[in-house]
């Protein structure tokens, strides 16, 4: 089973991008989304503490890659919260994954756009979406979400075969770039 991270800021459009590969699936990839455990039990209900959440969100990727030969994880590098920037899921618990799922490979897919790009994207979204719409804000978050990226990579390649993939997302995509994309996560599937 192949296991892909997809990920990288607010507003960067990576939801966008993954429906699009999505679309080109044919059934061949599971998606799971552990941030809406995070804001379903963290925020919205508050019945766990992040920690709580994060076991929740580690077992439910690790249940679902025991039942799919490929797993995306809509993923974010980087979380704000008020104390800082934390992973959405601790490295020990992400080691631990890895070590428990065994994938063949596991992707880390890295979204990427211009700070313009993402900043008028929030701006765009601001009445359905709440995100910090800060210039200084959008810069620091992707800094981050590069750092903690390179952290993802360094724990998950010493435990499988890791496969890195920058994606930019700055303009408009063309469908030969999605195809190259989803081509890039179904070559073994």
């Amino acid at each position: 089973m192949k296991l892909v991270f997809f990920g990288g800021v607010h507003g960067v459009g990576k939801t966008t991008v993954l429906e699009r590969v999505i679309a080109t699936s044919s059934g061949r990839l599971y998606t799971v989304d552990p941030g809406e455990l995070f804001w379903e039990h963290v925020y919205q209900k508050k019945d766990k503490t992040p920690d709580e959440a994060e076991v929740l969100a580690a077992k439910l990727i690790e249940r679902e890659c025991r039942l799919h030969p490929l797993v995306v994880c809509n993923w974010h590098y980087a979380v704000w919260t008020p104390s800082g920037y934390v992973l959405e899921l601790a490295l020990p618990k992400l080691a631990t994954l890895i070590e428990k799922v065994r994938p063949e490979c596991v992707y880390l897919v890295l979204v990427t756009a211009s700070a313009d790009a993402v900043f008028e994207r929030r701006e765009k979204d601001r009445a359905i979406k709440k995100r910090k719409v800060d210039r200084l804000c959008v810069e620091e978050e992707m800094a981050q979400t590069e750092v903690l990226y390179r952290l993802h990579h360094d724990v998950v390649s010493q435990r499988a075969k890791t496969v890195s993939v920058v994606f930019d997302n700055t303009g408009p995509i063309s469908a030969e770039a999605i195809e190259k994309l989803a081509k890039t996560l179904y070559e073994t599937s």
